[in-house]
């Protein structure tokens, strides 16, 4: 087989060649470049069998290389080296027939594998006598293909029997490779090391493409690969992957398994486990509804208001307990909502409560990542972004007459239930009732009194619209001891009776 290399770094250059001279003395090198411009002279005057390139060089890359070779009405098989793994990189090469796409540095049984897959293909055009793009297939391009829905025809299907005896019908394992915000280089190593072994055990059929729209790797195999579990916790135990698996029957269907499989790799959420077999979960009506905690949002508020992060942290751990509950499982994204209604809502009053921080947040962007979550540990990561807005000042710092209101509010909006009055509140801030009384109306504009009534009378038209509660029920909640008194003061703020409001848009 004759070879054409073409890599700006000469050791590399020196390197790729000592190693295919190690796997078959027979191969021959006939030319080398260090970049796309001489590269692409140097292929149409050789004619080589195979084209080893590197992506990134001066002048042209190998991509583009490839391109114009193939404008020249020249074509051969080609090996990608590189140190970038962007998935565009990656289908770019497929599209030009690319045959491997393997990263530095270069591991042997890699390279091995791909220069015996070349090998194949150029003994089969010889045989065949043709030399034409469509007969340039690679069995990641054929797995690539069917990701992207596009069916195989009966050219593929017979190169998959020929080239790797693998039935386009047959069984496929499918698993998927959830990182998180960024893969490191030791998570992507492991899931090489994987497909590999995936190989030794199966046959060469295993092949790792990186959707990095979804930030997901898939490792597919044509076999069932029974028992996977056990080898998917022993290759992955240093990584942080989560990992959803599962099988489909035929290559034209790995589309829609790797669509149902991405969809449910949020399950880790609910289960709290890295390895989820798509094939055993549990169905919706295993399901518990997710109540919102609206009682534990009124504490963390007040917690907030009141500056004790401590009790904030505490509720939520509360909301978490709730969410993760093993008697009472709840949907992933049931619990993502939930999350992110709690959060907007600490993240508006932190922004009035005036934390130095809180503007600064890109609450949007915590949100959204919010949605995008696949596993606990990035709903963990949005808690300690808000608690790091709304630390609380060192202790012993003098409470300033704005501290005494926001810790009033505070108070009022954790025990407005239990009927606090101005005195029990100056007390626990040690301070006169007459002062508070001033502060709180010099800073809010309404007095105490008016104050805890416009919070009780939202509380009742929330939980009037929201619940089945009875009235008096409703009047207990928000405060009232005497649902007759609490209608009359219903009614004087809003105009309309309790029922009524209830019954009436």
């Amino acid at each position: 087989m004759r070879i054409v290399i073409v890599e700006d770094e000469i050791l590399i250059r020196e390197g790729v060649v000592r190693l295919a001279g190690r796997v078959n003395p027979e191969y021959v090198f006939v030319g080398e470049a260090d970049n796309g411009i001489d590269g692409l002279k140097l292929i149409l005057a050789q004619k080589p069998d195979l084209v080893i390139t590197d992506i990134r060089m001066p002048d042209m890359d190998g991509l583009e290389m490839l391109a114009r070779m193939r404008e020249h009405g020249y074509v051969c098989h080609a090996i990608v080296l590189t140190a970038y793994s962007e998935f565009s990189y990656a289908q770019q090469a497929v599209r030009l027939g690319v045959i491997e796409y393997l990263l530095k540095p270069i591991i042997m049984e890699d390279f091995i594998r791909a220069l015996g897959q070349a090998e194949q293909l150029t003994k089969q055009a010889v045989t065949s006598g043709v030399r034409h793009p469509d007969v340039l297939h690679s069995l990641r391009a054929v797995y690539r293909t069917a990701l992207d829905g596009v069916g195989l025809d009966d050219d593929m299907r017979v190169y998959l029997r020929s080239a790797y005896g693998i039935d386009a019908d047959g069984c496929f394992s499918l698993v998927l490779l959830y990182p998180g915000v960024s893969i490191s280089d030791a998570e992507r190593n492991a899931a090489h090391a994987l497909k590999r072994r995936l190989c030794d055990l199966y046959g060469d059929r295993a092949r790792l493409i990186e959707l990095e729209e979804e930030r997901v790797l898939a490792l597919i195999s044509a076999s069932a690969c029974d028992g996977l579990e056990p080898l998917l916790t022993e290759a992955l135990k240093d990584t942080h992957f989560v990992v959803g698996y599962t099988q489909c029957a035929g290559v034209n269907t790995l589309r829609e398994a790797e669509r149902a499989a991405a969809e449910r790799l949020d399950t880790a959420i609910t289960t709290g486990k890295r390895f989820q077999d798509m094939r055993s979960l549990p169905e919706d009506r295993h399901y518990q509804v997710f109540v919102y905690p609206l009682g534990i949002e009124h504490r963390a508020r007040a917690a907030l208001w009141a500056l004790e992060v401590g009790r904030l942290e505490r509720e939520f751990d509360a909301f978490f307990a709730a969410a993760f509950s093993a008697a009472e499982p709840h949907r992933p994204h049931e619990i993502k909502e939930c999350y992110v209604r709690l959060l907007w809502a600490l993240l508006s009053d932190a922004k009035e409560r005036g934390y130095p921080n809180a503007r600064g947040l890109d609450c949007q962007a915590l949100l959204e990542q919010v949605m995008d979550a696949v596993t606990r540990e990035e709903l963990f990561t949005a808690r300690d972004m808000l608690l790091q807005v709304v630390r609380a000042p060192a202790p012993g710092a003098q409470a300033q007459p704005g501290e005494v209101v926001s810790r009033a509010r505070a108070m009022i909006h954790e025990y407005y239930t239990s009927g606090i009055t101005l005195e029990e509140i100056s007390e626990k801030l040690c301070i006169t009732p007459e002062y508070l009384s001033q502060q709180f109306h010099k800073e809010i504009g309404i007095n105490y009194s008016a104050y805890i009534r416009a919070l009780r009378m939202d509380k009742a038209k929330e939980l009037l619209r929201t619940t089945e509660l009875k009235v008096y029920e409703v009047a207990k909640r928000v405060g009232y001891a005497d649902s007759k008194y609490f209608a009359r003061v219903f009614k004087a703020e809003t105009g309309r009776m309790p029922c009524g409001y209830r019954s009436r848009p």
